[in-house]
């Protein structure tokens, strides 16, 4: 049954929320308005959409409670450039509303127990891809999965999940592991495990491991050393990482689908960031090896990913494992630098702004991408808590559909001929309660 937006029914589902107490609901209504063009100007679109996110939260006692999280997209026009520049293959015309979040929980001084629909943010896989506070997108994604996490002491913890299902950020149902990926059921996959281990050695030193299993498909293991010290009124950050994994036999012998024979491979990378009164720079670079780099659950550890806003964020079911869709393409060595900017020590402490160039030397495509993000936001205080205005904007030179911009994210964009510039804007105006 063809799933339509319920956003007509927010004024009876405002009448609703108003019968519980307020601390029992939160989440948000968005609006857009976002548009791409590239150098010739033979694409130049633009379109606006809302979004909803509802949900309540009820504690059953003292250690469980439930939440229920509606999630709604309904674009104003525009029908499939509208889908396009919001990052959706399911969004048309009318729209969807989909139950996002449905969990069980139990949480007591050491240990937290989820079960049902929930989001999940780690390195290699995640509900937000940026792993960021940047609102670039309607929604996030979200996981059908049991999660057990624990605190042994203040400084280590351990998390563990098992994935049966995933919703990409965009689309309308949940799928199983391996239809997620192949597009069809042509690889059979179970679930995922998740394994990960964080330990802080002192104030400055911090290391976390993770091992992720994809049934039939991979296994891929990732590390990150951080070390974060003061030097007179400066902060220090450097931080090192590495990821290598392995593909399983029957995703690189698969003849349903010939993209599905990707070799093993690995990343490495390093960046250093200077912080002084709300100003930081950043610098980082990576490395992958001679294949490329599978992460379809929006996992993007790299710490040379940049704050995508464009449609090549599209997180689409079916192209996980295809040509060029992993998280970075082979022998690609990438540099970033950023600078963040908060205001407070100039009498704006809401406004916040980021600047980041990156640099992408593809070997596998032969070509040099770069990309120029500039990103601000502005939170409301006193009368409009809760309200807060963003916009971003992204422009790339040398633009090849072959060459990752954001990690697990096939670029998709209107442009077909490599070598082009491609420009996308993002308008926010959002309100959380």
């Amino acid at each position: 049954m063809k799933q339509t937006s319920k956003l007509i029914l927010i004024p009876l589902i405002s009448v609703l929320a108003l019968q519980v107490e307020a601390n029992e609901i939160s989440g948000f209504l968005k609006y857009m308005h976002a548009g791409a063009k590239n150098q010739n100007n033979s694409i130049d679109k633009s379109s606006n959409v809302l979004g909803l996110e509802l949900g309540y939260s009820y504690d059953l006692n003292e250690n469980f409670s439930v939440k229920a999280t509606f999630m709604g997209i309904q674009p104003l026009g525009g029908g499939n450039d509208c889908a396009r520049i919001i990052g959706s293959k399911y969004t048309g015309v009318d729209g969807f509303t989909i139950l996002g979040e449905a969990y069980l929980q139990y949480e007591d001084e050491k240990n937290e127990i989820t079960l049902g629909r929930q989001k999940i943010n780690t390195p290699l896989l995640a509900s937000n891809p940026t792993n960021m506070t940047y609102e670039t997108f309607i929604h996030v994604g979200t996981f059908e999965a049991l999660r057990y996490q624990r605190e042994f002491n203040s400084n280590s913890s351990l998390d563990l999940s098992l994935i049966s299902k995933y919703k990409h950020r965009t689309s309308n149902k949940f799928y199983d592991i391996g239809e997620n990926i192949t597009g069809n059921t042509s690889l059979d996959s179970d679930y995922i495990a998740l394994l990960g281990l964080q330990h802080r050695f002192n104030k400055s030193f911090n290391i976390q491991l993770w091992a992720l299993k994809a049934d039939a498909l991979m296994n891929t293991f990732y590390g990150q050393v951080d070390y974060k010290t003061k030097l007179s009124s400066f902060g220090l950050h450097f931080a090192l990482q590495g990821l290598s994994q392995n593909i399983d036999s029957n995703s690189k012998n698969n003849t349903d689908n010939p993209y599905l024979r990707v070799d093993d491979s690995s990343l490495v990378g390093a960046k250093a960031a200077l912080s002084y009164k709300g100003t930081k720079l950043m610098f980082a670079a990576s490395r992958t090896g001679d294949s490329q780099i599978i992460l379809p659950w929006d996992g993007s550890p790299a710490f040379t990913k940049i704050c995508v806003t464009s449609a090549m964020t599209r997180s689409i079911k079916g192209s996980g494992l295809k040509k060029y869709a992993g998280a970075y393409s082979a022998n690609t060595t990438a540099y970033k630098a950023a600078l963040i900017q908060n205001f407070s020590r100039f009498g704006l402490p809401n406004l916040k702004a980021v600047a980041a160039y990156t640099l992408y030397d593809a070997k596998a495509a032969s070509v040099d991408q770069k990309n120029k993000m500039l990103y601000l936001k502005y939170d409301f205080d006193g009368i409009f808590n809760g309200l807060s205005l963003a916009a971003a904007y992204t422009k790339i030179d040398n633009f090849d559909a072959r060459v990752k911009v954001a990690g697990s994210n096939n670029p998709k964009a209107w442009t077909t001929q490599p070598g082009q510039e491609y420009e996308h804007y993002k308008l926010m105006l959002n309100y959380r309660f």
